[in-house]
């Protein structure tokens, strides 16, 4: 079912706003529209606020709101659903379904009359109404040999109009004209398409085709061609369903054929050149037919109407083959030892490979279709594969000779990651223990077919599915912290070294671009890359004592841009932490002594190795990493302040400088002397942090429009963020004589207070 919402009334088009299902309370009136996530798309009261509720087409149901004050639309993907939805809301609303049809759309309710502003909104159904009430269109004959001519060209014309007609969404808003061919294109065809259905033309293709083929009359075969096209085209989802049901499709497909000269050849190909091949032994004819049925309607939107630009018709069959896969994975979930003898048979090692890579093809069709479901139906159709112990057939299927089979077997994986990572992440915290027993987990799996697969689209494919699995580093609620640090200590210890050898056993060789051990390279970094902001400790380790940092460093040297980019994004993503071991680990290391040799070497060109490396660079000024500057312009000086085409490396020095100046400034232990302990504790706390003394010096400066003091007290250093204050009055010490008071007495206005500022 779908959910349109009229838009403005200058362009009269209606605005889809998803896909869902009803929900209808008899008790209150109130409808709503849920979509697959049971998230309310629309809610309306029936009875205050739902007037000119009437059907069209035996497809729509639509009704004027009366809060909203537009028009909303429900599109049913088939007939039978409109007609049971229709009878309950015509119960809410007391009145007879049969008293109101799409005849008399339109008119208003007793309290619209008075009010103009309802009457201008119910203005374009009348209009409608009124318009097609005054068209009128030739009646179609019977079908037979003598009238097939005539048959096809009535529909032909039909369809010519309707596609030539202005369209809705253009980029010149329709004239009343063009409203009015739109509207007469449209209606011919639903004249037509309703005429077909009962006049049951769908039924007489057969036939005719057979006896025409018998009679090898060309010229008739072309005319029940083109009749065979039309009733596609037509733009009716009722007519299109019929045609596409049992072998009704196969004969419009041969009919079809005969559009071109020589035939096309397409019902041979489903026929006889495309095999059905049966995996495991289908018993139900109704699955079997479901199956055919799929396959041919696929074929006709991927590849008869392939080059035919008709939204309509592409949109149509989209939504029958979306319920036909539901209905398929359906029935199939009913069917209680199809899936069981599948998994069975991919666990068996006694298989050819031609019948390996059969079942692993039929698996993945089984995924791809279970998108269809309802969330209700999907989450069943996953935990009875769960139930089969899908994870234990990956270790056969990865490690497959045939590539086909391997990447038919990772995109299976790759849907249950997509699905729920979560879930899985669970699960194969259960197969540690099997991992240490020498079973491989998941997470090798993906390793291994990164570090070993020859064809760069499984490793691309195993390094997604594994950055998914790795992406539990925001706050997952569904994951216990406990299951988490199990998940990421099996990878890290177990998974990740293999990682490490081949990024090891690459950092001294040259690679050529565009060579697959490039790529693969690139996509460990940059999966480590990832690592980095999430893993916390894990990934400190594994960069610091396991020496993976100093190994990604020393790619720099492989002079490869694929992975020179890739290992630039990894320093940016390390320092962009602040972690100071990572920080001290590349200065000491002079890990970015090879980003400024190739600075020097690209010289003022610009490229992406210039801007990449200057990127770099800038993050490090414009986030004053104080390691790294002073790393940077302590070793490397000379060289920034030879690059003068651009300012980041002078830009650098001055923020290098700068920092040298505030660390030059020493701290007033006077001032510090003289606050109380909690004080102290805050000037230690704000040095502790790194606030920068210019930052702070600014807000305790006086402003530029006060008027300059007639004499500047004394100057007062300061530490931290204690502010300029005045001098403290005199205390009396315990036990000092009278006479000393009067000696260092100070005035009475300044012995009041003792205040300090903070």
């Amino acid at each position: 079912m779908f959910y349109f919402e009229e838009g403005s009334k200058e362009t009269r088009q209606w605005v889809e706003h998803g896909v869902g299902s009803l929900d209808i309370q008899p008790d209150t009136g109130i409808l709503s529209i849920l979509n697959e996530n049971q998230d309310v798309l629309h809610r309306t009261d029936l009875r205050q606020q739902c007037d000119d509720v009437h059907t069209e087409s035996n497809m729509l149901i639509l009704w004027y709101d009366s809060v909203l004050r537009h028009r909303v639309a429900i599109s049913f993907s088939c007939v039978a659903d409109q007609r049971k939805t229709w009878p309950e809301i015509c119960q809410v609303l007391g009145i007879d379904p049969a008293s109101v049809s799409s005849a008399s759309p339109g008119t208003p309710s007793s309290d619209e009359e008075d009010d103009p502003e309802s009457l201008t909104q119910l203005d374009d159904t009348r209009y409608e109404s009124d318009f097609k009430s005054t068209l009128s269109f030739p009646t179609l004959p019977p079908f037979s040999l003598e009238t097939l001519e005539e048959i096809s060209n009535l529909l032909d014309s039909a369809v010519h109009e309707r596609q030539t007609a202005p369209q809705l969404g253009a980029p010149v808003p329709m004239t009343a004209a063009d409203r009015d061919k739109r509207e007469t294109a449209v209606a011919r065809c639903e004249h037509f398409s309703d005429q077909c259905l009962s006049l049951k033309y769908g039924d007489h293709i057969h036939e005719a085709l057979e006896m025409l083929e018998d009679l090898e009359d060309e010229g008739m075969l072309r005319h029940l061609a083109r009749l065979a096209q039309a009733l596609l085209l037509l733009g009716n989802i009722t007519l299109l369903e019929n045609l596409t049901s049992g072998e009704k499709l196969l004969d419009i497909i041969g009919a079809m054929d005969y559009l071109k000269d020589p035939p096309s050849g397409h019902r041979k190909f489903l026929t006889e050149e495309a095999a059905f091949r049966e995996p495991v032994r289908i018993e139900d004819p109704q699955l079997s037919e479901a199956i055919h049925s799929c396959f041919r309607m696929q074929h006709l939107k991927d590849v008869i109407f392939a080059n035919t630009v008709d939204d309509t018709l592409s949109n149509q069959l989209s939504t029958l083959l979306v319920f036909k896969s539901a209905e398929i994975v359906t029935m199939i979930l009913s069917e209680v030892g199809f899936l069981k003898e599948l998994f069975d048979a991919l666990k068996s090692e006694d298989v050819s490979p031609e019948d390996r890579k059969n079942q692993i093809r039929c698996l993945l069709e089984l995924c791809k279709m279970s998108g269809c479901l309802h969330m209700e139906q999907k989450a069943l159709f996953m935990e009875t594969l769960y139930k089969n112990d899908v994870l234990d057939i990956f270790p056969t299927i990865l490690d497959h000779d045939l590539a086909e089979a391997r990447l038919a077997g990772m995109t299976v994986l790759t849907h249950l990651v997509y699905n729920d990572a979560t879930d899985l992440r669970m699960r194969i915290c259960g197969q540690v223990v099997a991992a240490k027993a020498g079973m491989p987990s998941v997470m090798q799996l993906l390793v291994d077919r990164i570090t070993e697969d020859p064809h760069l689209g499984m490793v691309r494919q195993a390094a997604e599915a594994l950055r998914l699995l790795l992406d539990c580093g925001t706050p997952d609620h569904n994951l216990l912290a406990a299951k988490k640090t199990e998940f990421l200590n099996h990878f890290y210890d177990d998974c990740a070294p293999p990682l490490r050898t081949l990024i090891q056993s690459r950092k001294d060789t040259q690679l050529a671009i565009g060579s697959i051990e490039a790529d693969r390279i690139e996509i460990v970094v940059d999966l480590v890359t990832h690592c980095v902001p999430q893993h916390g400790f894990l990934v400190k380790h594994f960069l610091l004592n396991d020496g993976m940092l100093l190994h990604i460093g020393a790619l720099l040297s492989m002079r490869n841009n694929v992975v020179i980019f890739a290992v630039l994004r990894f320093l940016r993503a390390v320092a962009a932490t602040g972690n100071e071991f990572f920080l001290r680990n590349i200065a000491n290391n002079k890990l970015l002594a090879p980003v400024i040799g190739l600075l020097q070497a690209n010289g003022p060109r610009y490229n992406l190795m210039n801007s990449a490396i200057l990127d770099l660079l800038e993050f490090i000024r414009k986030e004053n990493i104080k390691t790294l500057v002073h790393a940077l312009v302590k070793q490397h000086e000379s060289e920034l302040r030879a690059i003068s085409y651009v300012l980041t490396c002078r830009a650098l020095i001055a923020r290098y400088e700068r920092n040298e100046e505030l660390e030059r400034q020493p701290p007033s232990s006077t001032v510090t002397e003289m606050l109380p302990d909690d004080d102290r504790g805050f000037s230690r706390l704000r040095k502790r942090e790194g606030l920068d003394l210019h930052e702070d010096n600014y807000f305790d400066s006086a402003d530029e429009d006060e008027p300059a003091m007639a004499q500047d007290p004394p100057p007062l250093q300061r530490m931290s963020s204690v502010a300029p204050r005045r001098p403290l009055p005199s205390v009396k010490k315990r036990g000092q004589n009278d006479d000393d008071d009067d000696d260092d007495a100070v005035d009475d206005d300044d012995d009041d207070e003792l205040l300090l500022f903070l």
